[in-house]
């Protein structure tokens, strides 16, 4: 599954503009001054498409490639400007990655609760073709660290995963779950004691002792995975 870049996102244009603003005062910068930071940030975007987002007639949308560049400069959040649904805009998935915690599908680590999600956009006809995923509001995507469930997850992926709502447990099919303070992605056993399987021979099973420091965080759906070429 490719990365999504350069999505129509539909922002709050009229917060944007105050924020804009505001940063603007604060550092004294003209326009052409604030493009221009912009513009060392990577943004590449020219000083009338920075006045017509302060304009009257602003857009209700903008393009990811410049509205990141823009939030990073004002340090203000994806998740503060984009409306609606995080999990729906236009005809993009706004997915929950947890990039701050690796879950360990090796030895485990922190609790990802205890970290701020990023929001990544996909395209929802990828997720409905690759993974039969028609609804995105409980979907959450975390990246693999080991590689103890090789070959089905390589290591360095990024789980894709459904959120647990309670529903019945499915025997032997892969889980994101906390063991005390690690987060592990495993094969699930519940019965008759719970305990988790690697795929890759070399790890062996985990039985889980203590219950009550046991918790189901997701089923893994899927994993997307973005590879460095090698020269």
């Amino acid at each position: 599954m490719a990365k999504v870049t350069g999505a129509n996102l539909k922002v709050d244009i009229e917060k944007l503009k105050i924020y804009i603003k505001d940063y603007k005062v604060e550092k004294g910068l003209t326009n052409k001054e604030f493009t221009e930071l912009l513009n060392d940030n990577g943004c590449d975007v020219k000083i009338s498409t920075v006045e017509r987002w302060q304009g009257n007639n602003a857009p209700e949308t903008i393009s990811e490639t410049y509205l990141k560049p823009v939030l990073e400069l004002i340090n203000k959040d994806l998740n503060d400007i984009v409306l609606g649904d995080t999990s729906y805009n236009d005809d993009f998935a706004m997915i929950k990655y947890y990039e701050t915690t690796k879950a360990s599908a090796g030895t485990g680590v922190q609790c990802f609760e205890e970290c701020e999600p990023t929001i990544v956009p996909f395209a929802k006809q990828e997720l409905r073709k690759a993974l039969n995923i028609w609804s995105c509001k409980d979907i959450h995507m975390i990246k693999v660290e080991g590689d103890s469930m090789t070959p089905t997850i390589p290591e360095d992926a990024m789980a894709i995963f459904s959120e647990y709502k309670g529903e019945q447990v499915k025997e032997g099919v892969v889980y994101v779950v906390r063991d005390d303070e690690e987060i592990l992605i495993k094969r699930l056993i519940m019965k008759p004691q719970i305990m988790l399987l690697s795929d890759n021979p070399k790890y062996p099973p985990r039985l889980i002792d203590n219950v009550d420091n046991f918790s189901i965080i997701g089923r893994v759906l899927g994993f997307h995975q973005i590879c460095k070429l090698k020269r």
